[in-house]
């Protein structure tokens, strides 16, 4: 039996003959393009295809040809423009305003990107669907997101992508069931064995947690999720070495989630690096003032310096925030215990860090994984 790769190769191989042959054979560079992103090899297509494009006159077939083979090569601007010029000429059509706005979705334009997700594309698409479901996720709107998970199960029930961007959104607005039950549906989508990871760190089961992020980084290890997932379960593991390095990653691909970098500051306070621990709770601070773990945390960090005083006033800032603040609780537990007895705080941290504490009686470990993850 003919290896179609090889076939595939080799036919490539035949038509860049004839284009050389054939320079100005639109057709030609149409099918080389076809074959190179079949095989994976998109420089390729780029070279082929950029020529058709360098006029006005350009066919809209070979401008969203070359728009696809940009956005493959991570060009979001390159295959936006592309897009913008194909949907000037027919404003009515799906497939161009989808990959219109996941370009500009990729350049930080989400706004944009919605408004060009209308209900003929995400009902018709269902690619669409879920683009838009994530970005109103993204958007911080979640009651506006819940409004669309229905219709957009009822026109795309068998979509893994978007049952993957459900199960997500489901976690944050606290709808475990719907969480599982999409996660399930999903199979291996990346999204799905990430919101089995959460799930089972919620039932306190790390090593499962583990074994589902890592199949999710395995698939795609730009997941930020993932890699707090997994730096959260290798807290609960007691493993805080590797926690600090996938929480700070984890962190630093959310950029602007303050929850992950006061859980990446947690993995250095239980690695006993005070200093990278202040780092982080700072970074988390600057992100959102009135966010109380930031306070807390930071009144932690305090009083296992010594800082007493700095230590209490950030503690009642937290509490004034959030009166079930779990590091506030636990920072004035060390000041009661050492009043600036550093040593004594420090032993006194350690027994206290796997002491059910604050709402719900979660430990640090528990609780964290609700900071990080939603």
């Amino acid at each position: 039996m003919a290896d179609p790769m090889a076939t595939a190769s080799g036919r490539l191989e035949q038509l860049q003959q004839y284009l050389r042959a054939d320079p100005g054979n639109e057709a030609l560079r149409l099918d080389i393009a076809d074959i190179a992103m079949s095989l994976d090899q998109p420089d390729i297509a780029l070279t082929a295809l950029s020529p058709l494009v360098d006029s006005e006159a350009a066919s809209p077939g070979a401008m969203t040809l070359l728009g696809i083979v940009q956005l493959r090569l991570q060009k979001h601007a390159e295959a936006a423009e592309l897009f913008r010029r194909v949907l000037d000429g027919d404003p009515a059509s799906v497939p161009t305003r989808f990959n219109l706005a996941w370009a500009l979705s990729h350049l930080g334009s989400k706004t944009k990107a919605m408004d060009l997700l209308d209900e003929a594309t995400t009902g018709q698409l269902p690619q669409a669907a879920m683009l838009h479901l994530q970005l109103v996720h993204e958007s911080g709107d979640l009651d506006a997101a819940r409004t669309l998970i229905d219709p957009y199960l009822s026109a795309h029930p068998d979509y893994a992508g978007l049952l993957g961007a459900i199960s997500v959104l489901a976690l944050d607005i606290e709808e475990p069931d719907l969480a599982a039950e999409c996660a399930a549906r999903a199979g291996a989508h990346p999204d799905a064995l990430s919101t089995l990871g959460t799930l089972a760190l919620d039932a306190d089961d790390p090593s499962e947690a583990q074994t589902f992020f890592r199949q999710t980084l395995a698939l795609n290890d730009t997941k930020p999720r993932a890699w707090i997932g997994l730096g959260l379960a290798d807290i609960a593991s007691g493993q805080f070495a590797d926690a600090t390095a996938h929480l700070d990653h984890g962190a630093s691909l959310f950029e602007t989630h303050s929850g992950s970098w006061i859980a990446a500051g947690w993995a250095h306070v239980l690695s006993g690096d005070y200093q990278a621990a202040r780092d982080r709770f700072e970074t988390a601070l600057a992100l959102d003032r009135n966010f109380a773990e930031c306070h807390g945390s930071l009144a932690v960090v305090d009083a296992l310096d010594g800082q007493i005083d700095q230590s209490k006033a950030r503690a009642e800032r937290a509490l004034g925030l959030d009166r079930a603040c779990f590091s506030a609780a636990l920072a004035g537990t060390l000041v009661l215990n050492a009043q600036g007895k550093t040593d004594l705080a420090r032993r006194t941290f350690e027994t206290a860090i796997n002491v059910p504490m604050g709402k719900g009686g979660r430990t640090i470990a528990q609780s964290l994984s609700k900071i990080g993850l939603r």
